[in-house]
């Protein structure tokens, strides 16, 4: 069962595409749940989906095989993608510590160490930066983790943002009132997730406020 928090990153992401037959990037695809849910959003959009795991692509590709005449699936590193400037929407739900997921996972508190952050923050920034350049100009990126890290969400945003003049970021607040307005969302988590976003209008999901994952979701365009 997917977690609501998990959904609401793709429900995001499914909101920003800007034409009905564009095309999608799911840079890092697998287990296939958020893919699914672009797709269902977003029914005449054809989508990449990637995954650097082989056997992680195969359990996608079984997922996601009643669409596989609208969804390809590529084994392939978000870092390394190169079709720049070909997508109109791109999800970076990136690989991160899962701090976010500990009422889940208590585990990680044990196994994880501080010089973690600084390796997921690396692979992450690649990751983003390579969207970033797979984008068309007037289109948009979801950045997300599971992580509640500053090092892993907005410092990450920030160091991207300040190596790519063409990008900016946006608030996340017209795309909760579009979720509002299509019944996605309830009228009180509209409120509650508007409350939530950053002074940059990001959104932090908080496990003991929503009951959920906790959650980072950024929304960035670039615009050149």
């Amino acid at each position: 069962m997917q977690d609501e928090g998990s959904q609401l990153v793709a429900e995001i992401a499914a909101a920003n595409l800007n034409q009905g037959d564009g095309r999608i990037l799911d840079a890092c695809a697998a287990p296939g749940g958020k893919t699914l849910i672009l797709a269902e959003r977003n029914p005449q959009a054809r989508i990449l989906a990637c995954e650097s795991s082989p056997p992680r692509l195969e359990q996608l590709r079984r997922r996601l095989v009643a669409h596989a005449d609208r969804i390809e699936c590529r084994l392939a590193n978000a870092t390394q993608i190169n079709e720049d400037a070909t997508f109109d929407l791109v999800l970076a739900d990136v690989p991160c510590s899962g701090t976010g997921t500990l009422g889940r996972n208590p585990e990680i508190r044990h196994r994880l160490r501080p010089e973690e952050f600084a390796r997921q923050a690396e692979r992450q920034r690649g990751i983003l930066g390579a969207a970033m350049r797979a984008i068309r100009p007037g289109c948009r990126v979801v950045y997300s983790t599971c992580s509640l890290e500053h090092e892993e969400n907005e410092q990450v945003v920030a160091a991207v943002l300040a190596a790519t003049p063409s990008g900016r970021q946006i608030s996340l607040h017209a795309t909760i009132e579009s979720l509002l307005a299509d019944s996605i969302v309830t009228p009180g988590a509209a409120t509650g997730l508007k409350s939530s976003l950053t002074p940059e209008g990001a959104l932090r999901l908080l496990p003991g406020v929503f009951h959920t994952d906790g959650f980072f979701i950024a929304l960035i365009e670039r615009i050149a």
